[in-house]
This record gives C-alpha cells, sequence and structure tokens, in this order.
C-alpha cells in the first residue's frame, strides 16, 4: 500500500468522499463521530496508520475531542469472558495546558503515569468507552484501507468489532465466514449503562443450503424469524459479538 501525503484541503476533501462514497484507493484523511451526551459507547477506529505494511492503527490515530481524561477512558475486553482487560485515559491538548504542560497530551494508562500513544491495534478492533463527561467527538485520522478487509475472530469467544471504513455500511455488507446462526451472534449496546438492545444473527451459504434454500443467507434478529441486512452500522460503530463457535472472521466491504 503507498503513501499517499495531501494537503489539509486535500484531507478534508478526503472526508467528503468518506461520507459520499469513496472512490480512490490510499485515501488519507481524518473523520469524527459525535458522542456528547452518551455515557456507554462502542466504537473503534476507521483508518489505518498511514503508510501502515499490516492493517494496524495506533491509540495516537484517535483523539477524544472535548474529553476529560480524569472521567473518561475506553476498555478492552478479553475474549473468553468479557471482562476489561486494559483501560487507556486521553489528555486533551486544553486538558494538558490546564495541567500546566501542552505536551501532556496523548494517551495513557488507566493510571495516567504511563504514555501509550503508541499502542497498536488490528483495524476493526472495537473499545467500549465510558464517557462520564459525556461530551466527547472521537476524532479518527490515517489512511483508509485498501479493498475488503478481512477481520480475524478465530479462536475468541467475546470480541469487539467495529465497522473499519470512514462510511455507513449496512448488516448486509458484513460476512461472517466460518460461523453459526445457532451460535454465534452480536450485540448492540445501550448507551446509559451498556445493556444489550439488539441481538443479529448471521446465517452463512453453506448454512442456508443444509438448512434447504440458499436464499435464507444473510443478517436476522435473534429468533431467526426477522431479516435485518437493512440495518445501518454507522462509521466507528461497534458491536460486542458472542461466537460460541470460535471460528469466525469477519469480512467488511471495500471503502470505496
Amino acid at each position: 500500500m503507498k503513501k499517499l501525503m495531501l494537503t489539509a484541503a486535500a484531507l478534508v476533501a478526503g472526508v467528503a468522499l468518506a461520507e459520499s462514497g469513496i472512490t480512490s484507493a490510499n485515501i488519507v484523511g481524518y473523520t469524527s463521530t459525535d458522542y456528547t451526551t452518551k455515557k456507554y459507547v462502542p466504537f473503534g477506529c476507521c483508518f489505518i496508520n498511514t503508510g501502515s505494511a499490516d492493517a494496524t492503527f495506533k491509540l495516537s490515530d484517535i483523539v477524544l475531542e472535548g474529553g476529560n481524561a480524569s472521567v473518561d477512558m475506553i476498555q478492552v475486553l478479553e475474549p473468553t469472558c468479557a471482562a476489561v482487560s486494559a483501560m487507556y485515559r486521553y489528555v486533551s491538548a486544553e486538558q494538558a495546558v490546564a495541567w500546566g504542560d501542552a505536551s501532556f497530551q496523548g494517551w495513557y494508562d488507566e493510571g495516567l503515569m504511563t504514555r501509550k500513544d503508541d499502542v497498536e491495534f488490528p483495524l476493526g478492533t472495537g473499545f467500549l468507552a465510558s464517557f462520564g463527561s459525556k461530551t466527547v467527538t472521537p476524532r479518527y485520522a490515517g489512511q483508509v484501507i485498501d479493498g475488503s478487509y478481512l477481520f480475524d475472530c478465530v479462536g475468541s469467544k467475546y470480541v469487539m468489532f467495529a465497522n473499519p471504513i470512514p462510511r455507513e455500511i449496512t448488516l448486509g455488507d458484513i460476512v461472517l465466514q466460518g460461523g453459526n446462526a445457532s451460535v454465534d451472534m452480536i450485540q448492540v449496546l445501550e448507551d446509559t449503562k451498556a445493556g444489550v438492545t439488539s441481538m443479529y444473527r448471521y446465517v452463512s451459504e453453506e448454512q442456508a443450503v443444509a438448512w434447504g434454500d440458499a436464499s435464507y443467507k444473510g443478517w436476522y434478529d435473534e429468533g431467526l424469524s426477522i431479516r435485518k441486512d437493512d440495518v445501518k452500522v454507522a462509521v466507528g460503530e461497534a458491536f460486542l459479538a458472542s461466537f460460541g463457535s470460535k471460528n469466525v472472521k469477519v469480512v467488511f466491504p471495500s471503502a470505496y
């Protein structure tokens, strides 16, 4: 993947492309998602680190605008029981200045002692944010992934995964390879208590054929009775998956 350097004006143009349907490969730009008024937010970065050869992003590719490091954090969930395995806090430019040193700006561990700007994650990784300030707008910057993207969840039961491209997609654009609709599902969390509000299951082509009709392939509600392919998935939106089969790979569409 070649690196494309753009001027500030072109960066803004890249955002417009992301919003209207990207038409060029290797776009570098930024976009943001407004989570003001929300406390618990599952979200993820929708760019890779510019020039990344292995489809990863760094915490430094995400800025929490309007946040407060004292009460806002993002959490990583571990894949066997969905317990929190790591927490990170972001010190904004304004908060750093208020604390007496502009160089404090950036990402830290939970105790605000150790810098964490360079921590890397595979594109598609989702976080469960706890925004106590309820004033946060994450801004993402980097390079758009080239082509469709496979997020490997094999071996994991609980996975927080996020829309990895800077445009709205639908559930119908997402394919769960190797899944089993009887034991695998993805869950939407609500923003006041992080409780589950909706669950969706995916019937693979192989499972649909085994059930007697290839047209069954697609997304359904928890009870496998109502089609849900048209459910919209916002930029950066994440789901908490429960993959009982532990054999799932999530395939996302191309950004353009």
